[in-house]
């Protein structure tokens, strides 16, 4: 899921209404307590990356993945997982619309 974001865990692979695109959704690790989520678009046809896409929230130390969704108009991923926002606080779920360009 690239190297440059550090550890990458996948937890989704999803194809675009259309099949020109495949998503790779998951989890970013740069620290043990530095994670967010990270989304990598891939074409179908060639395997190239056409954009990574990460998010991760200061108010949360942990952020990982669980799941992903693609609309059906393929312009919004919606991501799924937990958080938490301090080692030992509770984790709760947090789910987040990302919204990107048309994809084929």
């Amino acid at each position: 899921m690239g190297r440059r974001h550090g550890h990458a865990f996948p937890a989704a692979v999803l194809v675009s209404p259309l099949g020109g695109t495949v998503l790779v959704a998951g989890t970013s690790e740069r620290s043990r307590t530095d994670t967010g989520y990270l989304s990598v678009a891939y074409s179908a046809r060639t395997g190239q990356t056409k954009r990574v896409s990460g998010f991760s929230d200061p108010d949360f130390e942990t952020v990982g993945a669980d799941a992903a969704a693609i609309s059906p108009d393929g312009r919004s991923l919606y991501l799924t997982g937990i958080a938490e926002s301090v080692p030992a606080a509770p984790a709760q779920a947090l789910t987040l619309p990302r919204r990107s360009p048309p994809a084929p």
